[in-house]
């Protein structure tokens, strides 16, 4: 499943800093509790860059949520 090595690749990231030669950057899919819950448990991962979020709610494309930009699934 993605979000398993998604995590896993985090995880990685956290263990060993600098392994990764530039910053992988990360969209959170989900603007919601489950995503904002994400981004603060790995929010502070060296050489992970979290660029925003992508939401299928309408409701919450163009907000900021915990400071990034929520985009479209489609465009």
């Amino acid at each position: 499943m993605l979000v398993d090595e998604l995590a896993s690749d985090i995880a990685f990231a956290r263990r060993f800093p600098g392994a990764i030669g530039r910053p992988c950057e990360v969209m959170v899919y989900g603007a919601g509790k489950g995503g904002r819950e994400f981004l603060r448990h790995f929010g502070s991962t060296r050489g992970v860059r979290f660029v925003g979020f992508v939401d299928d709610d309408g409701g919450k494309v163009g907000m900021r949520v915990e400071g990034l930009a929520v985009w479209p699934t489609e465009t």
